[in-house]
């Protein structure tokens, strides 16, 4: 698979840095971008139209993927497990899941 070959290269922890550096206030829910610089997290890897346009977006996704979760679920608070208050917290949680079972 594709995807396989990415992750030495973005994996949880690449993920974990990157979106620790973002703040709190550049966050957003329910769409990529809202074109003012407030993106999710699939739109702070890049992505314009679907996920599968970056090759972070597609990683994230997969690095999810292993612990059960999606990025857009986590994200809007829809993923049962991570209801920290921030779309930031939530996916920095989950990342951190996924680092535990070895992504």
């Amino acid at each position: 698979m594709w995807l396989h070959a990415m992750t030495p290269y973005y994996n949880a922890q690449f993920f974990i840095d990157k979106f620790d550096n973002i703040p709190e206030e550049n966050w957003l829910m329910g769409k990529y971008s809202d074109g003012a610089g407030k993106k999710c997290a699939l739109g702070h890897c890049g992505v314009i139209h679907g996920w599968l346009d970056d090759s972070q977006a597609a990683a994230l996704v997969f690095v999810l993927a292993t612990q059960g979760a999606n990025p857009v679920d986590v994200n809007d608070g829809h993923d049962v497990r991570y209801t920290q208050a921030t779309p930031k917290q939530r996916i920095l949680a989950a990342l951190r899941d996924a680092q535990k079972g070895g992504r």
